[in-house]
């Protein structure tokens, strides 16, 4: 199903990995590496697609590794050319190296991460446990709820890694978000550049040669990666702007193709997004395609929907405390969800969580750990409902 709105974007019925495929494609790359890897690799074969057929002009490498497709895409990042790539589970832990080198030579590059489980034992559904584990990398990460979600987080990731100079993660859930199909509203490369400009200052230039991601003795390399540090730190504000100049923009087009009322879809953070009431009892936290469930049983449970609040979080790196302990004193009790079981830990959105509270804050937040190797079970959804009704 197909359906043109002006200029500005197209109604479409689509498969989460063509919707990805279709937006980068509109983004305008100018060099995509990748190796498959399910599922991933869906979107690798639309751009494919697109690219034969003459409905998008990008280099394409497909290389004989993860690690090689992204130091492909760092090498291009480096001479000043817009660059995406993605992967999955093994394959986003074969590019480790790449991944902490990104960060560190300040260069722009979009990767989608198809969130899966990471062996062993072998499996190839959805958690988040890949994702988790280069958190600290110093990527910008974002999570998706839904197709919709993730053509609009592409959009914006190349908008940021540009802004920043820094390497943007985007994760959708995989399978449950690549391999679905839904009605979107596909923006178009028209309208997208009028937000992307796709000028990036090359870090290498043939007619200045300068040596970049040199050997650093300990003072220097102290030095640098706590600038990094800071810098990512002290990132929301231009991180807030853009987010800011980006919903104004698109919020008005997207609604009126969708004849949906803004108002009537929760709050809008700069990094959450939050759904309830303004003085929720409870407060559930969630990422990633699991919030759609959840706010679906909540307003199921009559009683429950009229006191309970769910907050998504979306941009997860930078951590959003700040934002997240203002909705967090407005609750009595706080549930957070993850998917990714932290070993030897506690599990990783909820220790972020735990890690900015302040000093003698005494309210009790529950972990609850939901979905290894893809398999949510409704049950569970339904016994934290349950669970919202009792004293925590």
């Amino acid at each position: 199903m197909t359906k043109n709105i002006s200029n500005n974007a197209q109604k479409l019925f689509l498969k989460g990995s063509e919707a990805i495929a279709r937006t980068v494609a509109n983004c305008q790359p100018r060099v995509i590496a990748a190796y498959p890897i399910t599922p991933q690799t869906g979107i690798i074969e639309e751009l494919v697609r697109l690219k034969t057929q003459r409905q998008a002009n990008f280099s394409f490498i497909q290389t004989e590794s993860e690690h090689s497709a992204l130091s492909v895409v760092l090498g291009a990042a480096a001479m000043g050319v817009p660059t995406y790539t993605a992967t999955s589970s093994q394959g986003l832990l074969h590019m480790a190296e790449v991944i902490y080198n990104l960060p560190g030579l300040r260069l722009p590059v979009v990767m989608t991460c198809a969130n899966r489980s990471i062996s062993a034992p072998i499996n190839i559904w959805n958690d988040h446990q890949d994702a988790m584990a280069v958190r600290d990398a110093g990527w910008i990460m974002l999570w998706a709820e839904n197709i919709q979600e993730a053509i609009e987080q592409h959009w914006l990731a190349f908008i940021l890694s540009q802004k920043l100079r820094l390497p943007v993660m985007v994760n959708v859930d995989g399978f449950r978000l690549t391999h679905a199909s839904e009605p979107v509203i596909l923006p178009q490369a028209k309208l997208i550049h009028k937000l992307l400009t796709n000028k990036i200052k090359p870090v290498l230039d043939i007619n200045q040669p300068q040596t970049t991601g040199w050997f650093a003795l300990p003072e220097v390399y102290h030095r640098q990666r706590l600038s990094l540090r800071k810098f990512i730190a002290a990132s929301w504000p231009i991180i807030s702007q853009t987010t800011n100049n980006f919903n104004a923009l698109w919020e008005p087009i997207k609604h009126a193709l969708e004849n949906t009322n803004p108002a009537t879809a929760g709050y809008q953070g700069t990094a959450t997004h939050y759904y309830g009431p303004e003085k929720p009892d409870t407060l559930i936290m969630a990422m990633g395609s699991i919030v759609g469930e959840l706010r679906d049983i909540v307003q199921q449970h009559k009683i429950a929907s009229q006191k309970t609040g769910i907050l998504k979080v979306q941009i997860y790196r930078p951590f959003p405390g700040d934002e997240i302990l203002s909705y967090l004193n407005k609750a009595s009790k706080i549930i957070v969800i993850d998917r990714a079981p932290g070993l030897g830990a506690q599990p990783p959105l909820f220790s972020d969580i735990k890690s900015c509270l302040p000093a003698g804050y005494n309210k009790k937040i529950v972990s609850t750990i939901i979905g290894l190797g893809g398999d949510i079970k409704l049950k569970e959804i339904n016994k934290i409902t349950k669970t919202m009704n009792k004293k925590i």
